[in-house]
Order: C-alpha cells, then structure tokens, then sequence
C-alpha cells in the first residue's frame, strides 16, 4: 500500500512537470526544462516521494538530461563553498552529542530554582538551553536531543496523564518554535548557508558572521520570549510540581561525572571557532582606516567557510585522555553526519544556479513585480517575508528556501535593488512556518509523540508566525542600514 502511494506521489509529480512544460509556449526550451525540473523536485521533496539527498541528485542529473544545462552547472551545488561548512557544522555537532557536552549544559541548566523553580520558568529553560543548541546543531537535530531530556522531565514531574496535559502541551510545542526561530547565527541551519551562498553569488558581497548576528541575535531574543508568552498564556495552565524535575537532574549530572577531557577540548575548540569568526568584523571596525590591506585578507582568509572546516579538524589533532581513539571524535562518529541533508542543499543551490542562467529567475521577478507594484526594497522585503511563511507551512525549509531563493533575487533585479535585504527577509519568514506537524521535520518529531494535539499546534504556529512577522520586518528595518546591508 505504501509502495502504491509512492507511485501514485511520482506519477502526479511528473504529470504535473510535463503539463507545465508543455503549457510554456512563450518560453525558450531551456526556460521550460529547468521549471519542469525546478518544480518536479519541489514536490518530491514536498511530498517526500523518495528521501530528499535521493531527489536532490536526481534533479542534479535531470537539469543536464532534459533542460540542457551544462554539466558543470547542473551540478555546482556540490563544489559551492557552503558544502564543505555545513559539513563541519554537522562534524561540530557531533562532538556536542558524542561528548556528552550538550546534555550536561542541558542537565545543568535544570538544576537551579531560577530556571526550573516553577512550571513557567521549566518552560523557559527548555526554550533558551533549545536556543542554545540550535546556535551548532540543526533545527532537527536539536530537537531530536532535547524532547528526550523533556520527556524524561515529564516523568519526574509525575504527570499521570500525557495525553491530556497541557503543561506537556506547552512544553513539547515550545521545542519545534524555540529551534526554528532561533537565527541567531548563519550556521545553525542549511537554509541559512544557502542564502549567504545566492546572495554571493548574485552580489558578491560575502555577509560575514558579525553582521548576520548583529540581526540574528536580536529576532532569536525576541521570538524566544515570543514563544514563551504564546504557549504559557494561549494554552491552560496546570499546577505542577517542578521540584522532582530539579532532582531528577541533579541525580542525573551527578551520575555524569566530573566534566571529561573530550568535552574540556570541544568547548576550547567552540570558542576558538566563535573567536575567529567575529575576528573579520573586529577587525574591519577597529583597524580598518590604518590597515586596509590587512583587513582585507582577513576578510578573504579567515571566512566562516575557511574557519569551521578548520576548527573541525582540531577535533581529530588535540588530545583527549577519556576517548579510545585518543580525541575527542573518532572517524566512525564523524561520519555518521546526515549526508542525505548535504545533498539536499546542494540540490537546491543546483537548481538556484539553474533559474538565474536560463534566464528563469527574473522572469518570475518581473512576474511577481507586476502583481503586487513593489518599487522600493521595503515593500520587497514586506511581501517576501509573507512569502516564505506561507510556503515553509507546506513544505521543508530547505525545499522553501531553494524554490523562493532565485525569485527573490529575480524580483530583485527586476526592481533594481539590492537582493540582500529581500533575501534575509525571505529566510526569517522561511523559519517562521510552525503551524502544520508536517511544516518543520523538528514539528514532525514532537507530534508524532502522540501528545500534542494538531489544534494546539495550529493555533499557537499561526499566532506566532503572525507576531514575527512584525518583528523580523522591524529588525530587519532598523538593523540592516546600520551593517551596510541595504
């Protein structure tokens, strides 16, 4: 049965590619072959037909086959710079997971009155410490890892009856919003590495890891607090007990030990990282009028890209005493990243790449420019940001990303403005999709717990994705003229 609605998922995505194919008379044939190719992926990945790396290489291979894109370009997603990142990224989080590190900050953080006194401030804690993790780890990753440590707090509060809790109501919905909402960074998720590679690539201007956070850390605070207010005050409230969680925890890092070598190194290897990817930004705001040229290769050498794949590598060089292989990662366990997820990405700025050398991308632009009598790049950006919203509530956020990315800079250049404020925009409207349990794989995880009831998800996802709306464009707004980003 599940073998037939596979087949029926492929059949109707390919129906669907050719009559669009067909019906594009006004069209070069290689516009036609990359929009058949474009959207056949989309809703592969949209339905999940096949596992996403599987149609992501398959798209690759087809945007040669039948849209007569070059070889070279058809797969560049896979030589472009963000893939070798996300790759250390996902290294990097395995050190936090196989170390113990992220679960001993997560245990710590429970064991203090001031973030576990009460129910509300349980919650709380749960939604800074998912924050937190979310800074490294992917948005499913993060929530994998903390909705066992949620889980186990439910126990120790001794709530007999899950199902019809609403503090595990509030609890678990707080994990899938508190992840994705949290930008704080550019390497937290692969969304993010494909914007800063589409708007490279169309602007060449390289958004360095200071400037991203200097709008990231803003929207992150303000939607966390978002997200406490929207399940603490729109779900019931229930009496609960939060000392026996306290307990729990405290009985469970004492049982961790004293904190080991492996996780010593990680955490000297995370701030070299943090250090020398805020080193460009110092640099440039300090020494800059003096140095220029200093700067300058500061700039070209010390990337984000260049840095986590370096830093990466000191897991396998600085000695750890508690490891049999003698570091704090082994090979074995830095291999078990989600290479499905890296070729994913690279499907996706694939086919990017594939819109804007048809020609495609601003084709759409100008499309899009006539409906809705955009003219400046603030009210691109005020529909962008709806935009992705509402296409992240029914499809992955890297599918989202990957389909919206190139029209957002066709319709940029259709406008003649820059394409970095609208493609920013994009992506924090992108994060903000959390009403559906199929929106975010981090939803997924949560429902399929069987706690959460759709209803609750909907009407807090909504609520919430309203209200950061307003706060992604006014951020966005005051922040981006201050980094020279608009």
């Amino acid at each position: 049965m599940k073998d037939n609605r596979k087949l029926w998922k492929v059949i109707a995505a390919v129906l669907i590619s050719l009559i669009l194919y067909f019906s594009m008379q006004n069209f070069t044939l290689e516009q036609r072959g990359v929009a058949s190719v474009f959207i056949l992926a989309v809703i592969l990945w949209a339905t999940e037909a096949f596992p996403f790396g599987i149609t992501a290489l398959g798209s690759m291979a087809l945007l040669g086959l039948v849209a007569g894109i070059d070889e070279k370009m058809a797969f560049s997603g896979l030589g472009a710079p963000i893939i070798p990142m996300l790759i250390g990224s996902l290294i990097m989080a395995k050190a936090l997971e196989f170390t113990g590190l992220s679960r001993r900050f997560a245990l710590w953080m429970m064991t203090h009155k001031i973030t576990a006194g009460t129910p509300g401030r349980l919650i709380a804690t749960i939604i800074i410490i998912t924050n937190v993790i979310a800074l490294l780890l992917s948005t499913t990753a993060t929530a994998a890892m903390m909705l066992p440590i949620s889980l186990s707090f439910v126990e120790a509060l001794n709530i007999k009856d899950k199902k019809n809790s609403f503090f595990v109501i509030k609890m678990l919905l707080a994990l899938p919003m508190a992840a994705n909402f949290c930008v704080a960074t550019p390497i937290g998720t692969p969304v993010d590495l494909i914007a800063l590679s589409d708007i490279k690539d169309a602007t060449g201007v390289d958004i360095s890891f200071g400037q991203w956070c200097a709008f990231g850390i803003p929207i992150t605070i303000i939607m966390a607090i978002v997200t406490w207010f929207v399940v603490e005050f729109l779900i019931k409230k229930e009496n609960i007990d939060t000392i026996g969680a306290m307990k729990m925890a405290k009985d469970e890092l004492a049982a961790m030990g004293k904190i080991k070598s492996s996780e010593k190194v990680t955490i000297f290897i995370l701030t070299i990282a943090v250090i020398l990817w805020i080193i460009p930004d110092l640099a440039y705001h300090s020494i800059h009028n003096l140095y220029p040229d200093l700067v300058k290769w500061i700039y070209l050498k010390l990337s984000v890209n260049i840095v986590t794949v370096l830093v990466v590598l000191m897991l396998f060089v600085i000695p750890s005493k508690d490891t049999e292989s003698g570091t704090p990662l082994n090979w074995k366990q830095a291999v078990s990243i989600e290479w499905g997820l890296i070729l994913f990405v690279a499907g996706g700025v694939s086919l990017g790449n594939a819109l804007f050398e048809c020609g495609l991308a601003k084709v759409i632009g100008i499309t899009l420019l006539n409906v809705f009598k955009m003219n400046d790049v603030w009210s691109v950006v005020a529909v962008v940001l709806a935009l992705g919203i509402i296409f992240s509530e029914f499809t992955s956020n890297v599918a989202a990303a990957s389909a919206l990315l190139p029209v957002c800079i066709g319709l940029s250049s259709a406008v003649h403005i820059n394409p970095i404020a609208p493609c920013l925009a994009m992506i924090m409207g992108i994060g903000l999709g959390v009403a559906f349990p199929f929106s975010t794989a981090p939803n997924a995880i949560i429902f399929n717990t069987g706690y959460v009831p759709q209803k609750y998800m909907l009407f807090t996802g909504t609520v919430a994705a309203i209200i950061g709306y307003f706060v992604c464009f006014g951020c966005l707004r005051i922040i981006l003229p201050l980094v020279e980003l608009v």
